[in-house]
């Protein structure tokens, strides 16, 4: 009967011990599945950290885009500005050169008339 109640004993620890391995399994399970868990969250968190840089590198072309139109932009105004200044000292030459020819006109009217006087006085002396 003690040899009995030694086998049920052993038979029972046997079962215990079984018991105790297979939660350390589901243990053991439970842990790998929450690290699985947790990689897939870093996955996921670094794929959106990379799209985020994507976005970040495309807004920074796009803003250099940007400041190189507005460069050109700049340039070109500044060009149109230098062909403008350009026109308007023309300008101001032929503005001279009609005052200058408008001078020369009147002196030239002056002197016409002034022989028109002398000859008038030419004309009264002779008369």
């Amino acid at each position: 009967e003690d040899q009995i109640k030694q086998q049920r004993d052993q038979i029972k620890q046997k079962e215990d011990q079984i018991k105790q391995d297979r939660d350390q399994i589901k243990q053991q399970a439970d842990q790998i599945k929450q690290l699985e868990d947790q990689i897939k969250q870093e996955r996921y968190l670094i794929k959106q950290q990379e799209d985020q840089i994507k976005q970040q590198r495309d807004q920074i072309k796009q803003d250099r885009d940007q400041i190189k139109q507005q460069a050109d932009q700049i340039k070109q105004l500044e060009d149109q500005i230098k062909q403008e200044r350009y026109l308007i000292k023309q300008k101001e030459v032929q503005i001279k050169q009609k005052e200058d020819q408008i001078k020369q006109d009147r002196d030239q009217i002056k002197q016409q008339g002034d022989q028109i006087k002398q000859q008038g006085d030419q004309i009264k002396q002779d008369r």
